[in-house]
């Protein structure tokens, strides 16, 4: 079966999904850096999955919705930040089982900003605190899909387990795009020519 993929990025401020037909549905924010994961993925599964893709806008309570119902509309989402979509997590992931996120979190260079519950369970009393290693831990960036997807399209769930990228990836990608006013999917398709070894162990070859 021929796997089409639409990824949907948003230039209105909103979060943005990946949504495909008969394929993978990928979600992703959409500031800059989680632009640029949304076209990476997309050129992996277009160049070396063989697959299509197509950016659409979304925003974090749609998407995480579209996962749940697991029909097909949105099923992934490559950019949840914890613990800031954490409430999302919670409900798809942790008590209704319908989202699954990955184990195998990527890394970026940003601001935060935390709840006051989140820094009193933290011991969080100083911006310096957010550099403490147990502080970083609990603010990772993953991937989830919707468990649906996972049983119809197994072979893009295992490459988004297998992705990883390094802070100063996500720093390069945003500042092609930002700084230099690239577009995100020529960015992505050059990346993904550049570093074929690293993308064959995200399929798993």
């Amino acid at each position: 079966m021929k796997n089409r993929k639409r990824l949907h990025p948003s230039n209105t401020g909103e979060e943005n999904e990946i949504r495909t037909e008969n394929t993978d549905h990928c979600s992703v924010p959409s500031w800059t850096g989680a632009q640029a994961i949304a076209h990476l993925l997309a050129a992996v599964v277009e160049m070396r999955i063989g697959g299509e893709a197509e950016l659409v806008p979304g925003n974090n309570a749609t998407i995480f919705q579209a996962m749940d119902q697991g029909r097909g509309d949105i099923d992934v989402h490559p950019n949840v930040r914890l613990p800031n979509q954490e409430s999302f997590t919670k409900k798809y992931v942790d008590e209704a089982g319908s989202v699954v996120l990955s184990a195998n979190p990527y890394q970026g260079n940003h601001g935060f900003c935390v709840s006051k519950e989140f820094g009193e369970a933290n011991n969080i009393t100083d911006i310096a605190d957010l550099r403490r290693p147990d502080v970083a831990a609990l603010k990772d960036v993953q991937i989830a899909w919707s468990k649906s997807f996972g049983e119809r399209l197994p072979l893009i769930a295992e490459f988004f387990e297998r992705f990883s990228l390094t802070a100063d990836d996500v720093s390069s990608f945003a500042f092609e795009i930002s700084g230099n006013g690239r577009e995100p999917s020529e960015v992505a398709r050059e990346w993904v020519e550049a570093n074929p070894e690293r993308v064959d162990a995200w399929l798993g070859l």
